[in-house]
């Protein structure tokens, strides 16, 4: 009989996944008293021993919530070989969240889609900033936690597509190693699972790729989270997807799922291009376009006035709607060679919609009459402001222009 001393420091509970390299077991750290995940080589020689070293090492360098933390790594009492142990995560794969959808019939709230894709991008964007790509991302390898809590695991395909921040990292600990030198993993073959695998994935080395790789993957996850099946709707051999990719244009997902805005179709449409040149090249990036979808107006001007300046004159062309942030404006109109007061227009009121959507001159002038400031919306900006919003509510705002056009058209004609 073991006294306690002689008792392993992991105490085996249970399987939590089994993968062709690897094994992950739910044990107890009987020297710290919780709860880890174990993982451990299914083949006990000096390859397997060293890639799952260079796994361990890759997700502590991450270091992001991202990411499961790495606690420790072991050696075997028996024969040395190593494993490692990681903090025991709870909850759904993304893979699991959307068969339950599929199951009672219903698609994934889009708000829910874009807080796991969100989390998700900013991930991987700390990977690409530290050189690493995962070139395995798949809803089986997003974990959907409590509280909105997000990890992206599996990162035994991962890759360094840049070396040199893991060597920065390396030599601020004491550990000079010249950029070219970091160690690998030993196969540079493309791996990954094919259904989310970009076209240069499914047919270069790992050495070849970069971040537009993984943005593939992701936009792929998008496009089946907000729609329910993939954009390239292909199994089977290798040879099946990479046709798939060279001959499909998938559908854009606002004319899948009305609900969806043009902007977030577009943004994943450019995710899932088959050429890299076209994607997003960072997570940053995707990001961004991300952030634009929640910011009003960001690119509209701003125009700030004196007391007494003139926004516009009467007969002048239209072309811009303008509101007032600051300040006050009045609106005025010439009779009999006299200024008559139409109205005082204070902050968050809309000037000049009217000319601008029936495309007629400007019908009295618009002067401050203390320091004010104005945002200036042209069409164009209009446009894009509507491709932001709920596709609905967009519908019913340009309907209502038409018919407001229709009948000044209408009163002119009489």
């Amino acid at each position: 009989m073991k006294t306690p001393a002689q008792e392993p420091r992991y105490r085996t509970l249970d399987m939590l996944g089994m993968g062709g390299t690897a094994r992950v077991q739910r044990c107890f750290d009987t020297e710290l008293g919780r709860f880890v995940a174990r993982k451990t080589p299914l083949t006990r020689d000096q390859i397997a021993a060293d890639h799952l070293m260079s796994e361990a090492r890759l997700m502590a360098f991450l270091d992001h919530p991202g990411v499961v933390p790495i606690y420790s790594v072991d050696p075997d009492e028996k024969d040395g070989i190593p494993s490692y142990t990681m903090k025991v995560l709870t909850g759904l794969t993304l893979a699991d969240r959307m068969e339950n959808l599929r199951a009672d019939g219903r698609l994934m709230p889009i708000s829910e889609a874009v807080d796991i894709f969100t989390r998700v991008a900013q991930t991987m964007a700390n990977a690409h900033d530290k050189g690493v790509l995962h070139l395995d991302l798949k809803p089986a390898n997003v974990v959907l936690q409590s509280l909105g809590h997000v990890v992206v695991i599996d990162w035994g395909v991962a890759w360094f597509h840049d070396t040199r921040p893991y060597a920065a990292h390396l030599a601020a600990g004491g550990s000079h190693v010249e950029p070219g030198k970091v160690q690998m993993p030993i196969d540079a073959a493309a791996a990954g699972t094919a259904p989310y695998m970009s076209l240069e994935q499914l047919t270069w080395t790992r050495d070849r790729l970069g971040p537009p790789a993984d943005i593939f993957s992701m936009g792929v996850i998008l496009y089946r989270m907000l729609t329910g099946h993939r954009p390239y709707p292909r199994n089977g051999e290798v040879q099946e997807h990479i046709d798939a990719r060279l001959n499909i244009l998938p559908h854009p997902v606002h004319h899948l799922r009305a609900d969806v805005s043009h902007g977030l179709s577009q943004i994943c449409h450019r995710m899932i291009a088959v050429d890299p040149q076209d994607r997003f090249q960072t997570f940053r990036q995707v990001l961004d376009a991300l952030r634009d979808l929640s910011d009003v107006a960001e690119n509209a001007l701003l125009m700030e006035l004196d007391e007494g300046e003139i926004l516009f004159e009467e007969g002048e062309p239209s072309g811009a709607v303008y509101q007032v942030l600051e300040g006050e404006m009045q609106v005025t109109i010439d009779v009999e060679g006299q200024r008559t007061l139409i109205a005082t227009l204070g902050v968050g009121e809309i000037l000049g919609e009217l000319a601008m959507l029936s495309n007629q001159a400007r019908s009295a002038r618009v002067h401050a009459t203390k320091p004010t400031l104005v945002r200036e919306m042209t069409p164009e900006l209009i446009q894009q402001e509507l491709d932001k919003v709920h596709p609905l509510v967009g519908h019913i705002v340009r309907s209502l222009s038409d018919r407001l056009i229709k009948e000044v058209d209408a009163k002119k004609s009489k």
